[in-house]
């Protein structure tokens, strides 16, 4: 799972950092990396490409910090279909 989110962090850094923020798991997607909905979209989509998997809307809905991208990605990597996912999330 350290692997995961260390893969997840780098993504974020290359791809939507400018470089003056720093990435950390509990950075907040909106308040702290500034992300709008465009954001959003590009971050699902090299997510999806890179982990070879299909994050859902109602999954990115889940999303507040870093930490959330990251348990989403493992749920989905676990072999998790994501259907019914409401509510299943806890650390």
């Amino acid at each position: 799972m350290h692997d995961i989110k260390r893969q997840v962090l780098e993504l974020l850094v290359a791809g939507f950092s400018d470089g003056c923020k720093r990435v950390e798991l509990g950075s907040r997607l909106i308040e702290d990396l500034y992300m709008d909905s465009l954001g959003f979209v590009e971050v699902v989509m090299a997510l999806n490409e890179a982990f070879d998997i299909q994050l859902s809307e109602e999954m990115v809905e889940e999303w507040k910090t870093v930490e959330d991208i990251c348990y989403w990605v493992v749920f989905m990597k676990r072999g998790n279909s994501g259907q019914g996912c409401r509510g299943v999330y806890s650390r």
